[in-house]
């Protein structure tokens, strides 16, 4: 399937995007049980260890916040612009990839928010399995 100078298959860029899922739903996983070991360490610590473990979230949540928004901006605006290619809005699948590749520097990701899909769906338009 081709539309203008891109070229695309959006079963193909469906395969990518399930095994970015599952990363994605790991690395979620990974976070949440730094944060709660973060938590539970503090809870029961001194004051030099919850200064510590304060200074550690301060260093890292930066870090943590640029790779959230670079996963959810790269799989977001790959899906956004594979299903506005799909429809035909090559201007609606450029602006899915601007945003997609902005998303860590702008934190901006109400694009995404906007065009959700309702049922929760993340498959690709024209894709059956």
């Amino acid at each position: 399937m081709s539309t203008g100078s891109w070229k695309i298959d959006p079963a193909g860029v469906q395969t990518v995007l399930d095994g970015m899922q599952t990363s994605l739903d790991g690395t979620a996983a990974a976070l949440q049980s730094v944060q709660t070991g973060v938590a539970d360490a503090s809870g029961g610590a001194g004051a030099v260890v919850n200064e510590a473990l304060g200074a550690f979230v301060d260093q890292v949540s930066d870090d943590v916040d640029q790779v959230t928004y670079r996963l959810v901006g790269g799989v977001q605006g790959v899906r956004g612009a594979v299903n506005a290619y799909v429809q035909g809005d090559l201007e609606m699948a450029a602006d899915f990839q601007r945003v997609g590749t902005t998303a860590h520097e702008t934190h901006d990701i109400s694009l995404f928010v906007q065009n959700a899909s309702t049922d929760g769906s993340t498959r690709a338009p024209g894709v059956d399995r």
